[in-house]
Formats: C-alpha cells, structure tokens, sequence
C-alpha cells in the first residue's frame, strides 16, 4: 500500500531523508535537509515523504505557497525546476 507522509524534523526522519537522497540518482547535495532548511526562513516547509508499505520509495521536497497557504509546490529553496521528486527508482532499485 503507497503512503504519504509529511516531513517531521526529527532525527530518524532527516536520518531518512538523507540517507534516500544520496542513494538516489538525482538526490544532489540540493535536497540534503541541511540545505533546504537553510532557506527555512523564506519557506514554510511541507516536504512529503512516500513509502510502498514501509519502505520508503520516494521524497517530495515541497514548501507552502508565499501567495496562497492552501498551496504546496515544488520547494523553493532547492534551486531546480519542478517537479522534484526523488526517487530510487531511477537507480535501477
């Protein structure tokens, strides 16, 4: 069953998300949690993480719209175009 859940910042879950990223083909230093939190400031964070049962299979970084809060897009302190969706999948996993 494929899940979504919310980023919590938290050790096991940043632990997660970065571990992911970088086993990942496309997961560049951009989606490290150290960076996108550096921009914490400009953006509301609502990054997604996707599991298929309990393996995590997918990262969504993502932030709340500055124009409308009911919006999420594509994280904006992560410097590349959307959509930027992680995933292992890429890699042949």
């Amino acid at each position: 069953m494929i899940t979504v859940t919310p980023y919590i910042n938290n050790g096991s879950t940043r632990k997660a998300w970065d571990a992911f990223a970088a086993a990942s083909r496309n997961g560049t230093f951009l989606f490290r949690r150290d960076f996108m939190e550096y921009h914490s400031d400009r953006f509301e964070d609502a990054s997604l993480l996707i599991y298929d049962d309990k393996k995590l299979i997918g990262l969504l970084p993502a932030n709340r719209s500055r124009r409308d809060a009911a919006t999420v897009e594509s994280h904006g302190g992560c410097s590349m175009p959307p959509p930027n969706i992680i995933s292992l999948r890429a890699t042949g996993d």
